[in-house]
């Protein structure tokens, strides 16, 4: 007969293999590709191409922020991936992985393995988990890599092992290199093994020993620091010029509520919160130790989150500390479950489905929310629509102007990753995450947007000489009667300060076109426009919302050839 703990070794791999399978393909499903993630690609390509790690050849921008994630993706365009495949061969194993480090760390930390089951089993059908699977940005590789430092953590705690500490000081300094404000999620853990030594060795050899753990994480961000320094001039990318500064905690906490509002949380919010404070009977110091550590994870990363006002990219921001909320919140629920019996551990995994299951819903009607959100499927329409397909647009500028010559046209853009990657041209970002020349302007803030609350002056384009400003795109498609219609879209586009500059439309397929605006005189531009592949604009464009009732009669516009 076999054995009960090889039953349950038997049942742990099927059940983890179930999770794996199904996590999989519905992250395939939910596979999307956004447009900050061709910023990365643009540095990537450079690298790959040997022109370093430049916004363009010979260019000091620093506008990346996942430095390790940006050298393993030119590594693998180097060896002839495309970078989308590149991304996702780091992204979407690592979501894989995430969920096995999950299910060992709630295994490991609870008084049954339910907690560990279910925490597992919530995060393998969440729908932001699954869709930062794909997408094309580091997320998902790096909270990977945090999870591995508190699986190590938990168990070194456990088992003593003294090499689990140099996997620590790896992950870390691997976790750190891809973003450097994983720093605040690896605080708790760093804290907690400096007060697990102290207790267990003596003061003495706690600090030895925290002192060559620390060492690696450490030396890796100073070097960092030092290259970003000495290779760009500056030791810190644009962003966090762009992002930090004020606290934005209005929108940050609109940020969250949205969160919670989207997958129904706040049920199991409220019931966790009752017993974790006024319902404990059964003090467990070990179990309550890691659920004080969890906790702190999220109470800080709340803060980062309350202090960049959130993101615009679909809850990603929440992602880090969604393994850890996990965790805590089932491990609390499901302890008090048992003693209420399986009708209110059955109610827990139906609100947690719920959840899951309506999220989408959320963003439905509008794909992007008042708090100007918007979802992975708006996201990923910039990239694959139809219409609003900006990577079109970006080789259709490549076809139109590209020589590679140093007097090749310049554009400003809003959106500064597939249209500057598709078009290899000289781009300015207009938000100043890739052109430092905006954040040293001090530009106006114009929306609540995080990361996109500065845009750069008229004045300062045209001192930069750029030529076309695209701005956000605005996609036009001519009718058959000759009048030319906006299409309709979800988000301000045209910044009142774009109505004085002479409108174009940039003809890109069959009666598609795209709204620029025409500051800077180009000889190419004037050749385009003499042979009807750009139509002038008769006047100064009064419209500064593209909706669906925006028509520009045909009699205001030549007629193309």
């Amino acid at each position: 007969m076999l054995s009960l703990r090889k039953i349950e070794m038997t049942q742990e791999r099927v059940f983890l293999a179930i999770v794996v399978f199904v996590a999989a393909l519905l992250a395939y499903d939910k596979r999307f590709m956004q447009d900050d993630a061709y910023i990365s690609f643009v540095y990537a390509r450079n690298f790959a191409e040997g022109h370093g790690l430049r916004w363009y050849p010979g260019s000091n921008e620093y506008g990346y922020t996942n430095f390790l994630f940006t050298i393993i993706v030119g590594i693998l365009m180097k060896l002839g991936f495309g970078p989308e495949f590149a991304s996702y061969m780091l992204t979407f194993p690592a979501s894989l992985i995430m969920l096995l480090l999950v299910y060992g760390i709630g295994k490991r930390i609870t008084s049954s393995p339910l907690p560990a089951w279910i925490a597992t089993g919530a995060l393998s059908i969440n729908h932001t988990f699954l869709s930062y699977a794909t997408g094309g940005l580091e997320t998902s590789f790096c909270i990977c890599l945090i999870i591995a430092v508190y699986y190590q953590t938990v168990c070194w705690h456990q088992d003593g092992i003294r090499k689990r500490l140099r996997y620590i000081a790896v992950f870390s300094s691997l976790a750190l290199l891809t973003r450097l404000d994983s720093s605040l999620l690896l605080f708790p853990a760093y804290v907690f093994l400096l007060v697990v030594m102290l207790k267990k060795e003596g003061i003495r050899p706690a600090i030895i020993t925290m002192t060559w753990v620390s060492a690696i994480p450490t030396a890796s961000v100073l070097a960092m620091l030092g290259f970003g320094y000495a290779y760009y001039g500056y030791a810190l990318p644009s962003t966090f010029d762009a992002k930090f500064g004020s606290w934005y905690v209005l929108q940050g906490f609109k940020y969250i509520h949205a969160f919670v509002k989207a997958q129904a949380y706040a049920p199991l919010i409220l019931f966790a919160i009752w017993f974790f404070l006024v319902s404990e009977k059964d003090f467990v110091p070990e179990r309550w130790v890691y659920r004080s550590v969890f906790f702190s994870i999220i109470c800080i990363w709340v803060l980062y989150v309350l202090h960049v006002g959130g993101d615009f990219m679909e809850f990603r921001f929440l992602l880090p500390v969604l393994p850890f909320f996990y965790l805590l919140i089932f491990d609390v629920l499901i302890d008090h479950g048992k003693r209420t019996g399986h009708v209110f551990l059955g109610s827990i995994i139906a609100i947690m489905m719920f959840g899951n299951y309506v999220q989408p819903y959320y963003f439905q009607a509008r794909m992007m929310d008042r708090n100007l959100i918007e979802s992975t499927g708006l996201l990923n329409r910039w990239m694959k629509g139809t219409h609003y397909n900006w990577p079109i647009l970006g080789m259709k500028l490549k076809e139109y102007f590209y020589t590679g010559k140093p007097d090749d046209v310049k554009i400003a853009v809003t959106g500064a990753g597939a249209i500057p990657y598709f078009s290899e041209l000289f781009a300015i970002d207009q938000h100043g995450l890739n052109t430092r020349a905006v954040i040293n302007e001090g530009g106006k803030e114009y929306q609540k947007r995080p990361g996109h609350r500065v845009k750069s002056s008229n004045k300062l384009l045209k001192e930069l000489g750029v030529n076309l400003i695209i701005d956000h795109p605005i996609f036009i498609r001519k009718k058959k009667n000759g009048t030319y219609k906006c299409l309709a879209t979800t988000i301000l586009i045209t910044h009142e300060s774009l109505i004085k500059i002479p409108a174009v439309f940039i003809h890109l397929k069959d009666n598609l076109y795209v709204l620029a605006h025409y500051m800077t005189q180009h000889p190419k531009i004037d050749e385009l426009i003499a042979s009807g592949a750009i139509v002038r604009h008769a006047d100064q464009l009064k419209n500064t919302r593209c909706g669906k009732d925006f028509i520009i009669p045909a009699a205001e516009l030549p007629k193309s050839s």
